[in-house]
């Protein structure tokens, strides 16, 4: 499993042949057909792994203080983080990969609306408020695709047209509805344009 990541970040979807991943490996490719008799069943299944252990890592870590953008803000700054390592980006690949390979689509499928559960129940701990209302789930569901497709097309610019995270993280921000204070609101109160640390 570890093999099939490192080549399809590598050499992607189409340079990753089971021969290679079994080179990789250290076994044969009859043995490696043994376990995984298709290369996208092996791709996914160490991908549904590594997103396993990506579960426990978050879950082991010290939740966000501070107000909801405060703690929204730490969140997403643990995506952007998570979207930058060698794991999102061979998932990218997969994802890019599965819309002309039909093989492929229907386990990238299944992973996508995992590892979208495992963020949309992130989020819901650091804004459970939100999370209640319905307001949080077009909100995640924006960052992930502003993250997943600055880290596909950031390479093909130049330097100074990069995406600078800092800027996202504050458009993303931007987008919520003012929290309702008081009682009736039922939420804390905080001032609507409250900057994000460090933006």
């Amino acid at each position: 499993m570890s093999a099939t990541l490192e080549l399809l970040v590598e050499v992607g979807w189409s340079g990753a042949t089971t021969r290679l991943i079994a080179q990789r490996a250290g076994m044969s490719q009859g043995a490696l057909q043994h376990h995984f008799p298709d290369r996208a069943g092996l791709a996914v299944a160490a991908l549904h792994r590594l997103a396993a252990e990506l579960a426990a890592q978050i879950a082991s870590r010290p939740r966000p203080t501070g107000g909801e953008r405060e703690r929204l803000a730490a969140g997403l700054d643990l995506l952007w983080e998570i979207h930058n390592t060698p794991p999102l980006i061979a998932y990218l690949e997969l994802a890019t990969a599965s819309r002309t390979d039909p093989g492929l689509a229907p386990h990238v499928a299944g992973l996508t609306v995992s590892v979208t559960d495992l963020v949309l129940d992130l989020a819901a701990g650091l804004a459970p408020e939100r999370a209640a209302s319905g307001e949080l789930r077009g909100f995640v569901l924006t960052a992930l695709a502003t993250m997943r497709g600055t880290v596909l097309l950031d390479p093909l610019h130049a330097d100074a047209a990069r995406a600078d995270w800092a800027t996202m993280r504050a458009v993303l921000l931007a987008g919520l509805p003012a929290p309702q204070a008081g009682p009736a609101g039922g939420r804390e109160e905080e001032p609507a344009a409250r900057a994000a640390p460090g933006s």
